[in-house]
């Protein structure tokens, strides 16, 4: 029996499950990209957007900082990641390793985001025939001689961006490295970016050329390209009409700009069409950002903002033109220390004609009361707009609760915090009319609400008099209210004749010793408790105009 129970005991002993692989002890943190240098190195990679060429990674362990990178990327962009996969702190064999990395890049890799490559970095070194990298990130071998070799291909190949892992104490073969060949530019926990000469060129069959620095200039600690215009476009359905706009940007004078195209969220070919532009104007950085879903234009504008490098903002809407002159002269005007935006009337065209409709935007008299007349109405048009950088910065971005009127408000606010526009009277930028997303006739009544809501907003913001003030904004809620009682109500137009009420409300409030607008008021309560609009539909178009 006793011997019976010691069989049982030792089979029970090889059915005891083996212990945990080691991989439940790891720490990640000393394997892979710790949290603290992670924001570094996704600014790298927003920053090579600028630069075509892949981003190569030179190393990989589970493939998860090519997912960070991956998560801001371009779209256009693609990761190699390289690596022997010989060592692991698992023990997997390379098969098993390489395989496992597989599985966590299985989605990038199918949808085309990231090459793996199961390759020797230095074979790899020796065969690379690609174009010059917008980003090499070294994170292999990390000892003196395999980073000094490593960092040397990078310069090599023309690698736009060098950085790399493990500046730290416990590297110091990679502290060494990094020093001997400029130095770190900037280091967040141990990610550093290395301070080299702008990145060289290879050119077949001669040497790399290296390109001139850039002239750089630091405001509320972003560093901003002196003489650098950064055209802002935001694109939506923009098919039709992106190519002119990209042709007018073209023919510019002024040769200094680069330009940041968000499309808010639809799915047309101005990604091919701008890919195009892309390789027609190499020598200008062209980013290009689809959103997953439409947010907005103010949305759209302020991702937009965040990828800017110049020290000036210009405005273009994917379907609007510019005069060949246009930059060239609003930066004659921002030239002016005292000056921070430049803006002028615009030529409005019919879209399927092509035919010059009038001249809009503000007045002789609007001029001669700015910005007092900022109140009537908003006559700055963003196509003919050109701002400084660090008027963006100290102002924010635009306000994106707002569907209209996003940028009559965001003026305001620039004026509130003492910022000067100066008016050039030449015409530079012609706006689109009679085309479906132009703010235009039918959609009339929601600017006249968000004029009305805006200006009553910063009515105590701008020095000056209060009362004549107040006559303008109730003007503003009148017209509105007006339009809203005018206007037959339909999806697109947003239009109600309930919001009347409010509004007129709004405009009595504000000039109570008028009898006429209290009369308005209480005319448009009369057709909301009988549904009887359409009787008063006339009366009220006729105070709308």
């Amino acid at each position: 029996m006793r011997q019976r129970r010691a069989t049982v005991a030792r089979k029970a002993a090889v059915k005891t499950p083996a212990a945990p692989p080691a991989i439940m002890s790891l720490d990640p943190q000393n394997c892979t990209v710790e949290r603290e240098g992670l924001g570094l190195l996704q600014d790298l990679v927003r920053e090579s957007a600028q630069h075509a060429g892949p981003i190569i990674e030179v190393g990989t362990l589970l493939g998860v900082t090519a997912t960070h990178m991956a998560l801001v990327k371009q779209p256009g962009q693609k990761i190699v990641t390289v690596d022997k996969y010989c060592w692991n702190p698992w023990g997997l064999m390379p098969d098993k390793h390489f395989a496992l990395a597989r599985q966590v890049l299985h989605y990038l890799i199918e949808t085309g985001h990231v090459e793996q490559v199961w390759q020797d970095k230095n074979e790899f070194y020796a065969n690379y025939a690609g174009p010059p990298p917008a980003m090499v990130f070294l994170d292999a071998v990390h000892n003196y001689e395999e980073t000094k070799r490593d960092i040397e291909w990078a310069i090599s190949v023309g690698a736009r961006i060098i950085a790399g892992h493990d500046y730290c104490d416990r590297f110091p073969g990679v502290m060494q490295a990094v020093d001997e060949h400029g130095g770190i530019a900037r280091l967040a926990g141990s990610v550093w970016q290395l301070r080299h000469q702008a990145a060289t060129t290879a050119v077949a069959g001669a040497a790399a050329v290296a390109a001139p620095a850039e002239d750089v200039i630091q405001y509320n600690g972003k560093q901003l390209v002196r003489g650098l215009v950064s055209i802002v476009m935001p694109a939506y359905n923009a098919t039709e009409f992106i190519s002119l706009a990209l042709v007018d940007i073209a023919k510019q004078s002024y040769r200094e700009w680069e330009l940041i195209i968000v499309e808010d969220g639809s799915r047309d070919d101005s990604e091919a069409i701008v890919q195009r532009f892309q390789r027609e104007h190499p020598e200008h950085r062209v980013f290009y950002y689809r959103k997953p879903k439409n947010t907005g234009v103010s949305n759209t504008r302020n991702i937009a903002f965040t990828h800017c490098r110049g020290e000036f903002i210009a405005f273009l809407d994917a379907d609007d033109r510019w005069a060949p002159e246009h930059l060239e002269r609003k930066l004659k005007f921002l030239s002016k220390r005292d000056t921070d935006l430049v803006y002028s009337r615009v030529e409005m065209f019919d879209s399927d004609t092509d035919d010059k409709l009038c001249v809009w935007g503000i007045r002789r008299d609007e001029i001669e009361n700015f910005p007092e007349s900022m109140y009537r109405r908003p006559f700055l048009q963003p196509s003919g707009v050109v701002i400084r950088h660090s008027l963006a910065l100290d102002v924010g971005g635009f306000n994106e609760e707002m569907a209209f009127g996003e940028d009559y408000d965001y003026y305001f606010r620039a004026l509130a915090l003492g910022k000067q526009f100066v008016f050039d009277k030449k015409v530079t930028s012609r706006y689109r009319k009679n085309h479906e997303s132009a703010a235009t006739t039918d959609r009339l009544t929601l600017c006249y609400e968000a004029t009305a809501v805006v200006s009553h907003r910063y009515l105590d913001a701008l020095p000056g008099k209060r009362r004549g003030r107040l006559r303008t904004v109730a003007k503003n809620f009148l017209k509105a209210g007006a339009s809203h009682m005018a206007t037959k109500p339909s999806k697109r137009n947003g239009c109600h004749p309930d919001k009347a009420v409010d509004l007129l409300l709004q405009a009595w409030l504000l000039r109570k010793y008028r009898p006429d607008y209290l009369a308005y008021y209480l005319l448009a309560r009369f057709a909301k408790a009988t549904g009887r609009y359409r009787v008063f539909r006339h009366f009220f178009k006729r105070l709308a105009k």
